[in-house]
């Protein structure tokens, strides 16, 4: 994977995996984990990718295991 300095790249699940989908949701099991985990204070983004991949796992039985790249130079918060 080629990115650019000070980028952060995530995805759903692993590279060559697919994503399912969740049952009775409005949402993905990422994107719900995503969306409340955002607005924790204090968490760098490395914080809340780790938080979002163990959210998403648990929910999935390990089916499903989002993975992230990181290049940046300094931290982010969002």
């Amino acid at each position: 994977m080629e990115a650019g300095r000070n980028t952060y790249i995530a995805s759903s699940t692993a590279p060559k995996n697919v994503a399912g989908d969740k049952p009775n949701g409005r949402n993905s099991w990422f994107t719900e984990a995503l969306a409340a985990t955002i607005p924790v204070p204090g968490l760098t983004i490395d914080d809340v990718f780790t938080r979002v991949r163990d959210k998403v796992e648990n929910a999935t039985g390990g089916k499903q295991s989002p993975a992230s790249f990181s290049n940046l130079t300094s931290k982010f918060y969002f």
